[in-house]
């Protein structure tokens, strides 16, 4: 197919790559969640470099380390506040 861009008869690349993710590995995936993803990768603050090295596996471990570190999830420096309520 001389002439035809490499990802066709998809838009681009970048909906090749998500096209492949959606329909390999796992058959639960909707249309609804490949495409929330495709928003959250083109919403201006990602970075593909991000990815580099990334492991579910190692964000996980933070993830857990965080809970299990602190007292509370709900941690002031991240804009939470505590008060009493009257009933």
């Amino acid at each position: 197919m001389d002439g035809t861009d490499p990802w066709a008869p998809f838009s681009n690349y970048f909906s090749a790559l998500m096209m492949s993710w959606h329909y390999s590995g796992s058959t639960t995936k909707m249309a609804t969640d490949t495409n929330h993803l495709a928003l959250s990768l083109s919403d201006g603050n990602f970075s593909p470099m991000e990815l580099k090295g990334f492991s579910i596996e190692n964000e996980n471990e933070k993830i857990n380390s965080f809970i299990k570190e602190s007292s509370s999830m709900f941690q002031k420096q991240h804009g939470w506040h505590q008060s009493s309520v009257k009933f």
